[in-house]
C-alpha cells in the first residue's frame, strides 16, 4: 500500500515539477521559450502515461481525478509542440495557456491524494 501511496506523491511532485518549468520560461523570450518546449511536451507525456498506469490500480473517485490529471497533461503536452511554429506574440499567449494546464493537473493530483487520505481516515475510525 505504501508503495502506491509513494506512486501518487511522485505522480504529483512530478507535475509540480512540470508547473515550475513552464512557470520559468514563461517570462524568458521566444527563443528561451521554444528551447524548452520539447522537453515540456516529452515530460508531459511520460507524466501522463504514468498516471495513466497510476489510475489502474485506485477507487472511482480517485481514478477519475487521476484521467482528469491525464487528459490535461495529454492536451498540454499537444499544444507544447504546436508551439514552436507559434508567432512571438502567440507564443507568449500558449505558454501562459500551457502553464494554467499544468496547474489544473497538479491540482486534480492534490485532489486525489486528498481523497485517498480522506478514505483512508475513514478506514481506521
Amino acid at each position: 500500500m505504501s508503495n502506491v501511496n509513494d506512486a501518487l506523491a511522485k505522480a504529483r511532485a512530478g507535475a509540480q515539477k512540470l508547473n515550475k518549468t513552464i512557470q520559468k520560461t514563461t517570462h524568458q523570450d521566444h527563443a528561451a521559450i521554444r528551447a524548452h518546449l520539447e522537453d515540456v511536451a516529452a515530460q508531459a507525456q511520460a507524466l501522463s502515461r504514468s498516471i495513466d498506469e497510476l489510475a489502474k490500480s485506485r477507487d472511482a473517485d480517485i481514478r477519475q481525478h487521476l484521467r482528469d490529471a491525464a487528459t490535461m497533461l495529454q492536451a498540454a503536452s499537444g499544444e507544447a509542440r504546436e508551439l514552436a511554429n507559434a508567432s512571438k506574440t502567440d507564443l507568449h499567449a500558449a505558454n501562459t495557456a500551457l502553464l494554467f494546464k499544468a496547474r489544473a493537473a497538479a491540482s486534480r493530483l492534490s485532489q486525489a491524494v486528498a481523497t485517498e487520505r480522506s478514505a483512508k481516515m475513514l478506514v481506521r475510525s
